[in-house]
């Protein structure tokens, strides 16, 4: 059996908590915060999104960043077969949500800090379910990638 790194638990475990995290923030950005913008008056609503995008950064930057060079770290670590699977298929989750926010979701906001636009809401909103799946669907294989360090299964 491959002998454990002594980082990959704490590695692990900050993937989960920051994975955790983002999984919580981006329900409540997906079933309240988005919904909110609709009830902004038009003529403030770039203000809002240029506040909004100022202040949030703020909290998502470092735990974003956190999470994506965690997960790197791992990624490159050896690690026992059952681990590693979970490792991977959470990256790819991650990847994906990487590729979405700045693909997607950046580009969206940015055009809502010129103006409020209905049709750009309703599809921010539509395409914001990638990130949002993605995240939990992320949070639920490091779970099991850390159940299963600490309780694997016999080759």
């Amino acid at each position: 059996m491959l002998e454990l790194n002594k980082f990959v638990p704490a590695l692990l475990l900050i993937c989960f908590i920051t994975s955790l995290l983002m999984t919580g923030i981006i329900w409540f950005i997906q079933v309240v915060h988005y919904r909110v913008f609709k009830y902004s008056a038009e003529d403030k609503s770039h203000r809002l999104f240029t506040k909004n995008i100022r202040r949030t950064k703020h909290v998502l930057y470092p735990i974003m960043t956190t999470e994506l060079i965690s997960t790197a770290i791992l990624v490159f670590m050896p690690l026992p077969e059952q681990i590693a699977f979970f490792i991977y298929i959470s990256a790819l989750f991650l990847l994906i949500i990487w590729i979405s926010t700045l693909m997607i979701q950046f580009p969206c906001l940015q055009k809502m800090k010129k103006g409020y636009d209905h049709k750009l809401m309703l599809f921010l909103r539509k395409t914001n379910w990638i990130r949002t799946c993605s995240w939990t669907l992320r949070s639920l294989a490091l779970l099991i990638a850390f159940i299963y360090l600490f309780y694997p299964i016999p080759a």
